[in-house]
């Protein structure tokens, strides 16, 4: 898997990456899923139609997915359906998956995060704290559901692509890049290049289109 320097901080950034690079493929009327403060709508360019969904934040629409996870949408309604960093807190990742899929027209731009990263060095270091993982004496309203790396999250577009008619465009990771020598020696020492990804890449990103 190809990986690139993560050139975004936080939403608003990531939101105007998405936008940048994806310009020609997000356009037309645009579904954002897990808006939370919109920041993809303030991103995008006059003339693009959006509507974002979430269960906090400013949502066009409120919908807590876990709970019901049927889009309140036609089949292929939006030209382009964005989700960066949403499946992994759901329990039902597979059937909004396969929503996200219904209600597209064209384009579908996902990103989930490499969750082996987060919690290398507790592991390894025996202490820490496990975000999103922990057990802490009150229930957090932000946990993940899932514990996947790079690779599994690869295989898991690629087959539901197969299986789905979908195309995929692309599929690389990104994160914190460092300076030529101490990354030859992380390669060096994790062995192959797709260990080395899922042990320090950030985020997987997918963009797959309808055939």
């Amino acid at each position: 898997m190809r990986y690139e320097k993560m050139i975004y901080k936080d939403n608003d950034s990531r939101s105007k990456y998405v936008v940048d690079r994806y310009a020609e493929k997000i356009k037309g009327k645009v579904l954002d899923i897990g808006c939370y403060d919109r920041g993809l709508e303030k991103a995008l360019p006059e003339g693009v139609e959006y509507l974002g969904i979430d269960f906090v934040g400013e949502p066009d629409i409120k919908v807590n997915l876990d709970e019901k996870p049927e889009l309140p949408f036609e089949d292929g309604e939006f030209d382009a359906v964005v989700c960066t960093e949403v499946l992994e807190h759901l329990d039902k990742l597979y059937k909004v998956w396969d929503e996200i899929v219904r209600v597209a027209n064209k384009t579908i731009v996902i990103s989930l995060p490499n969750c082996w990263r987060t919690l290398r060095r507790p592991i390894e270091k025996g202490e820490g704290n496990v975000l999103y993982y922990g057990l802490p004496a009150d229930e957090a309203p932000d946990r993940h559901r899932w514990f996947f790396n790079c690779a599994d999250i690869e295989g898991f577009f690629v087959e539901r692509a197969k299986r789905q008619g979908l195309k995929v465009l692309d599929v690389y990771a990104v994160g914190n890049r460092r300076g030529a020598l101490k990354e030859s020696v992380r390669k060096l020492l994790s062995g192959s290049h797709d260990r080395y990804v899922n042990r320090y890449a950030n985020s997987v990103w997918v963009i797959m289109e309808k055939e």
